[in-house]
Parts: C-alpha cells; structure tokens; sequence
C-alpha cells in the first residue's frame, strides 16, 4: 500500500523581520541626526526656518514610505558603497578642514538614499528616491550669487513698494533702498531680509514638494515653482506697502510692533501663497494626489 508523502516546504529565516520598518527607518533617522548635528547647526545659520522645514519634511516621508515596506533579508552591496562613500567624503572634508556646508545636504541626501537601500532592497528604493533628494533643498545660495542678485533686488522691492504706497495716496521719497513718507519723520529702510529672496527659497522648497505630491508632469511641476516665486514676490511687495501704509497711519506706536506685525502677517501672506498655488495646480490640472 502506497503511503502519502508530506511535502514540507521550506521557510526562509527572516532575520529583519524583528524589527518594524517604521522603527528601523526612525532609529536610521535619529542615529544620522547625530551624525550631520553639528553640520547642520553652521548650515542653518541664514535659513534656519527654511532648512529645519526641509528636514522635516523629508523625515515624515521617508517615515511614511516605510509603512508599506517590508524590511529586505539580504544587505544591499549598493547602498552600503553609498553610505560608505558619503561617510567617507564627510571624514575626509573634515580632515581637509574644508567648507562643508554647501556639501552637507548633498552628503545627507546620499547618506539617507544609501540607508534606505541598505533597509529594504534595491528593488523597493523608488519611494526613498525623492524624500532623499528632497535634501538637496537645504543647500544654500552660493555667496557670490547672493551677493550679485541682493543689492538689485532690495532697489526692485524698494521701488515697487513706494510706487505701490503712492497708489494709496500716501506721498513717499524714495532715495535707493529708503522710502521716506513725505509727512513724517518715519522711513522704512529695505535690507536683505526684506528683498524677497527668503520668501521664495521657502516657497519654492513648498511648490517643489506639491508637484511631487500631485504626480505632476515636469511641465506642470516647473510651472507650480515659476507661479510660486512670483506669489512670494508679490506678496513681499504686499507686505512692505502694508507697512508703510500702517507707518503713515499710526506713526511710533506701529514702529514698537513692526517685528511682531511682520511675523504674524509674513505667515499670513505665506499661507496664502500655498492656497494659490494649490488652486494654480488645480487649474492646470494636478488634481490627483500622489498614495502615501
């Protein structure tokens, strides 16, 4: 009499299964913190709003990435060359005693990509891609660059915002970057801060990530980034006219409060800004969202 035989077959040992991907990715998050901590503390001396908003951003995506993720069963070879490489191009500026920061985010991003490649698997490192590259966002402006494109920009702002306060029926003297109101002794004086620039770097870092979270076309995506530097632009101008206008009004008493008013509507106009830009991408048709 024949007897059944029992296949067995067998089970692969999972040894990453032990540990949650989303607890893996947020150790990996944490311990790359302590690396690039005191880097980044010098490269977020100018834009500190900008880059702690980049970094967050970037850290709840790849946070949300690794829910839908398996954990791989075998060490990628090529995201450990990437780590490898990123670390060792970090040691060796280091030892150079070269600038780092203009190289910091690129290395974090690297690093990051690298990480998560090691976690889970070339074969599931599309969703790192981005949230990776994302970093890229906190490298600042070249000196130079800043330095030729300041000075033009704070005469645009001072210009447009003087002609602007003009319309409203309030007699302004412009001379260069101060505006002067012809029946005070107050003047508003346009510095770097107060050129435009930092609100665009913002909101262009913001439109970035829209057109990514709306699947947009490049087309589409270099549209949204276009629409938001001329928002951020034009709500600076906003900004500095509701200034003087509130200056012309309410004199020394305004002054005393001009940092807490500028802060409080700065967010404002931002918020706004964000609005329009999801009613631009509505209209040029970005309308489905990208699954999280």
């Amino acid at each position: 009499m024949a007897t059944a035989e029992v296949l067995r077959t067998p089970v692969p040992r999972r040894t990453a299964s032990y540990v949650p991907p989303f607890v893996a990715t947020s150790l990996v998050l944490a311990a790359e913190w302590l690396v690039f901590h005191e880097r980044l503390r010098a490269l977020t001396l100018n834009r500190e709003s900008v880059q702690t908003y980049v970094l967050i951003v970037s850290a709840a995506l790849l946070l949300l990435a690794s829910r839908r993720l398996k954990l791989s069963h075998a060490i990628d070879a090529g995201g450990i060359a990437l780590v490898t490489t990123s670390l060792t191009a970090l040691i060796a500026l280091d030892a150079a005693h070269r600038p780092y920061a203009p190289t910091t985010p690129l290395l974090m991003a690297v690093c990051t990509y690298g990480l998560a490649r090691t976690l889970f698997g070339a074969a599931q490192r599309k969703p790192f891609a981005f949230p990776s590259a994302y970093l890229l966002l906190m490298t600042p402006i070249p000196t130079p660059v800043v330095v030729l494109i300041d000075m033009p920009l704070q005469n645009l702002s001072a210009a447009l915002a003087a002609h602007a306060t003009a319309l409203f029926g309030v007699p302004v003297q412009r001379t260069g970057t101060i505006i002067g109101l012809a029946h005070s002794e107050i003047s508003l004086r346009i510095i770097g801060d107060c050129n435009g620039l930092h609100s665009a770097i913002a909101i262009f870092a913001v439109a970035t990530l829209l057109g990514w979270l709306l699947q947009a076309r490049p087309l589409q995506w270099l549209t949204l980034i276009a629409s938001g530097i001329l928002l951020s632009y034009a709500a600076n101008i906003v900004r500095l006219t509701t200034v003087l206008l509130l200056l012309n009004h309410y004199g020394e008493h305004f002054a005393q409060h001009l940092s807490t008013f500028e802060a409080l509507y700065g967010a404002l106009l931002f918020a706004l800004c964000v609005f329009a830009l999801l009613k631009i991408a509505r209209w040029i048709g970005c309308k489905q969202f990208r699954e999280l």
